[in-house]
């Protein structure tokens, strides 16, 4: 298989050399199903649904993110011959499970069912997939991973994967009928960095160094930001070689490719004068405000849909919206969003790669004091247009103006004609100040 190709949580696949992961959904039931019935496979997760359930909800949890359901599941899956893919075949599981947002740490969860499957050093590389997706894309601060008492193999792999031993409980979990003994084991991102070993398995087992550290452009001293930025600038620049631009990540899209916009910008004034119809006590303070370390009482939104729920109260206040929106392919999230004079919203990134997002601005009074950094792109809005951009790659957004911004925010699936690639600049460099 060719190079490594990762998308972060939320992506559907993570490709390796040897294998791929697939996140868990209603085509993959009956090897589920398969590995919970299985007493000596999965012990700890094995689920008593029957097959019929687990497809539904399979199917149900396929449509949610990570985040809000605390976990991602894949498959592992070894590729048959390329030109057959029914060739392809399952092998094992693996997870981030128990999210816990507040201390920022996860469980690590993987097994290989067949034991002629565990011999070939297949889990290493699904493992290396994992804390890939775990540090560099996910940003866990820790792994912890539970270990039987009586898997002295899968203890010594573990270790081998970085972790350290952190405790030992003795008659900890009840399965098989018998209390059974349990090792505790975490890594530190910190670790994680430090890890030669993994270095080197990484590079010759994924061909990068998933050790190596991403750059936070803000934490280095300003004398280094240039340097950076002015590769950005090369890269950026008309003259750069066509295979230099097409390493560049495209994280912001034309309107035009995407025939949704223009039927939303034709209908502007329709969608403006519905929301002109709200009071400030219609909307509600951005849910998520936490995740950026920002609390705050200036951005506010009303939503229409969520990850893909329509909301169907709020919808029909306003209809002609709502028409207009449900002819966007993938549709997945609606809102309004309005921002007070003077908010600044931090650097951060979003859920997944596999949606991008849609602004539409409703209500811009100074267009030249608001504006929104996506990577190393500062674009600005104008009422009546459109602005489409992978809201995964680090941004920032600014109303320096002297009245509240309106934007009509929606999220669709990324159309696979716009795959994402991740590239060393997408993971290091797409963190710059705006004000040098």
């Amino acid at each position: 298989m060719g190079s490594l190709t990762a998308k972060p949580l939320g992506m559907g696949v993570v490709i390796g050399k040897r294998l791929r992961l697939e996140r868990c959904g209603k085509k993959h039931a009956a090897f589920l199903h398969n590995c919970y019935q299985d007493e000596s496979f999965w012990l700890p997760y094995r689920d008593a649904e029957t097959i019929d359930k687990l497809t539904d909800r399979l199917e149900h949890e396929s449509q949610s993110l990570p985040q809000h359901l605390n976990r991602i599941e894949w498959v592992i899956i070894r590729p048959g011959d390329q030109t057959e893919q029914s060739n392809d075949f399952p092998i094992g599981l693996a997870s981030l499970l128990n999210f816990q947002p507040k201390h920022n740490l996860a469980e690590f969860v993987l097994g290989i069912l067949r034991p002629e499957d565990r011999q070939v050093g297949i889990g290493v590389e699904a493992a290396l997939l994992v804390l890939d997706c775990a540090f560099n894309f996910a940003y866990f601060h820790k792994l912890i991973s539970f270990v039987y008492g009586d898997k002295t193999l899968s203890q010594k792999l573990t270790l081998g994967l970085g972790f350290r031993q952190e405790g030992y409980f003795h008659k900890h979990l009840w399965d098989q009928k018998r209390f059974i003994d349990v090792y505790q084991n975490g890594l530190l991102e910190d670790d994680f960095r430090a890890n030669r070993r993994l270095a080197r398995l990484s590079q010759r087992l994924l061909g990068r160094d998933i050790t190596e550290h991403q750059v936070n452009i803000q934490l280095l001293p300003k004398s280094e930001f240039k340097p950076i930025q002015q590769k950005w600038r090369d890269l950026l620049s008309p003259n750069s070689s066509p295979q230099t631009a097409k390493s560049l990540p495209q994280v912001i899209f034309s309107p035009n490719d995407f025939p949704f916009a223009k039927v939303l910008e034709n209908n502007f004034l329709v969608i403006k004068n519905e929301f002109l119809r709200l009071s400030q006590q219609d909307l509600i303070l951005w849910p998520e405000t936490s995740l950026y370390d920002q609390e705050t009482t200036s951005w506010k939104v009303f939503p229409l849909y969520k990850f893909g729920k329509k909301e169907t109260t709020n919808c029909q206040r306003f209809p002609e919206t709502t028409r207009l929106v449900e002819q966007v392919p993938g549709l997945r999230t609606v809102a309004f969003s309005c921002t007070s004079p003077g908010l600044h919203i931090k650097p951060h990134v979003g859920y997944s790669q596999d949606f991008l997002r849609y602004h539409l601005a409703i209500i811009v009074s100074e267009p030249d004091k608001c504006g929104i950094r996506i990577g190393v792109r500062v674009e600005k809005w104008h009422e009546g247009k459109s602005l489409i951009f992978d809201d995964s790659c680090e941004h920032e957004a600014w109303n320096n103006s002297s009245k509240d911004k309106v934007l009509l925010m929606i999220d669709f699936d990324r159309p696979p004609e716009y795959p994402f690639i991740a590239t060393r600049f997408h993971h290091k460099c797409l963190v710059t100040p705006p004000n040098i």
